[in-house]
């Protein structure tokens, strides 16, 4: 059986350059669309949303090719054109990926992200511990408002973590965390923002997370887009007084998968009418203000006007199969 995965894998290797494909599943069904990647256990394509659809060679019992214009092999799994800009939004290189399957099994991936040309902001990620208790003051010092364990994101993390399978105390030094188990999924990061050539009192940060379930044929069951506009207070040195928290926990439900990519954009800015000028205007006491909430409506997203920013990305899929899949932002993968 193996034997059989490695030779479609290279068939899949010499096509995925000039060829669109018919994918025919054990099941019977088939799909249509553009392989975009391909490892010795899976395959992506793009069926004509825009993203790659993973899909396991275990599960396909053949594959047909015609002739369209070509790719480059190893090319992105999603372009997006907004605004007469192009912004790419590509594989994660080797380090970055998080699968069930062992990592000598994948082939090496190489990231290409955009060369922003606003630059002038950094983003780096603390360990789970320190995300969830420290607190950058004014003074630049480093303090602990609270213990690790009497902090409230602890007491929130720690039973949506078992519900998926993961001993949260566990992972407390590391970077991120990752668990999927009885079709529940757990993905948590922390990260700080520093904008030192920003002369606001705060960051920006737009998100735009696209989430699409597939059902057993491997159609795509919905497709759900949602945005989110929110301020990050810095302190005195230009960065984040408290770490932003990144957390994603689904529950599989009735779809068989489902595939989540997440775009966000940080960085010094403003919203003409709803917040402009230097000073932080929502109080001493508060460190984070949303804006808008995830929503439907792209609403703020599109009115944000950075002068200074940096752009990262991350997604994860997890199936009806206990298969699970994660590509880190960058700052984490490094």
């Amino acid at each position: 059986m193996r034997n059989k995965f490695l030779v479609i894998s290279s068939f899949l290797l010499i096509t995925i350059a000039s060829h669109a494909e018919t994918i025919q599943f054990k099941s019977g069904d088939t799909v249509e669309g553009k392989i975009v990647e391909q490892t010795n256990e899976f395959i992506k394509v793009d069926l004509g949303v825009g993203v790659g659809i993973t899909y396991y060679l275990d599960d396909i019992e053949s594959i047909k090719k015609s002739i369209v214009p070509k790719v480059s092999a190893g090319t992105l799994f999603k372009k997006k054109v907004a605004q007469g800009q192009q912004r790419y939004f590509s594989q994660e290189p080797k380090e970055s990926r998080v699968d069930t399957v062992p990592q000598s099994q994948n082939q090496p991936k190489k990231r290409v992200r955009k060369k922003n040309p606003k630059r002038g902001v950094k983003i780096t990620a603390p360990t789970i511990k320190d995300g969830m208790e420290k607190l950058n003051s004014n003074s630049g010092k480093v303090t602990m408002p609270k213990p690790y364990k009497e902090t409230v994101a602890y007491k929130k993390n720690v039973p949506l973590a078992k519900k998926a399978g993961l001993n949260y105390n566990s992972v407390l030094n590391k970077r991120y965390a990752k668990s999927y188990k009885n079709n529940q999924f757990f993905f948590l990061f922390y990260n700080y923002v520093e904008a030192p050539r920003c002369k606001k009192e705060y960051v920006i940060q737009k998100v735009k997370v696209t989430k699409v379930d597939y059902n057993q044929a491997g159609q795509i069951k919905s497709n759900d887009i949602t945005y989110l506009v929110e301020v990050l207070k810095l302190n005195k040195f230009k960065k984040t007084k408290r770490a932003d928290e990144h957390i994603k926990r689904y529950a599989l439900l009735n779809a068989a998968k489902r595939e989540t990519f997440v775009e966000a954009e940080v960085g010094c800015g403003q919203i003409p009418g709803v917040i402009v000028g230097q000073n932080w205007p929502y109080g001493s006491k508060k460190l984070y203000n949303k804006l808008q909430g995830y929503s439907s409506d792209p609403g703020f997203y599109d009115k944000v006007e950075f002068s200074s920013s940096s752009e990262y990305d991350f997604g994860f899929s997890f199936d009806d199969k206990g298969r699970s899949r994660v590509d880190l932002p960058y700052f984490i993968s490094k």
